[in-house]
């Protein structure tokens, strides 16, 4: 009787840790697909704010050309 209440305790307690190192292995799954998310969007916003810097820099040196243009009568 004292051997079934030693295995019933042992294999309860087994599957205790079992059931915490599969929850941190799901926790550690899900923190790596959000990180690569958040990886992916950082990626994504600074192609739209280099793609807008560039767009900045023509549109000022097409504004600067014409100033110039229209300083000396080119125009």
């Amino acid at each position: 009787m004292y051997e079934l209440l030693v295995i019933l305790v042992g294999s309860v307690l087994a599957y205790s840790v079992y059931r915490i190192i599969e929850h941190r292995r799901k926790k550690e799954e899900q923190r790596k697909k959000h990180n690569e998310v958040q990886r992916k969007w950082r990626e994504k916003q600074k192609r739209k704010h280099l793609f807008w810097q560039m767009v900045a820099i023509v549109s000022t040196i097409a504004l600067i050309i014409i100033v110039i243009a229209v300083c000396f009568d080119l125009l």
